[in-house]
């Protein structure tokens, strides 16, 4: 009987043990994505939760909404690439100075289920190298930029 209690009293003191020791290590391996801006301060922490690709907009207006209810009440994230048609260098060559001096990538606003873009100086025109300009409507639809956005 006596050995069955010293049995068990080591089997405690085992069990809690190894679970303190797994907690601890745990908690030392933590993973996932941090991002502090220049004073140190968390912009984004995404260690306890992992993010969700929900879909993509073609962003080929000025202006512009998509509605998707996955997004609804939660933390949206978005990423922008520009990938502008052959046919742009007809009119502008993107690599100038001018362009990139300009443009923006849109604004981006979620009002609950729905998700707005706006792009911003529209009202500048852009000038090709024979002197001609084009304004923000006629460039917006040969840059094609792709907005993804998903939650975390």
């Amino acid at each position: 009987m006596v050995y069955v209690g010293i049995l068990i009293v080591i089997t405690v003191v085992v069990y809690l043990y190894k679970k303190s020791t797994a907690k601890e290590s745990r908690e030392d391996d933590m993973q996932g994505l941090q991002t502090f801006d220049k004073d140190g301060k968390i912009n984004i922490d995404i260690t306890n939760r992992l993010a969700k690709y929900c879909g993509k907009i073609n962003a080929l207006t000025l202006t512009g909404s998509v509605v998707d209810p996955a997004i609804n009440g939660k933390d949206v994230w978005f990423s922008y690439t520009c990938n502008p048609k052959s046919t742009l260098d007809k009119y502008l060559n993107f690599s100038d100075i001018h362009i990139q001096t300009y443009f923006t990538y849109p604004e981006l606003i979620v009002n609950g289920d729905t998700i707005s873009w706006k792009f911003h100086n529209v009202e500048r025109p852009f000038y090709s190298g024979s002197g001609s300009s084009l304004s923000m409507a006629e460039i917006v639809p040969h840059l094609r930029v792709t907005i993804y956005y998903g939650v975390y």
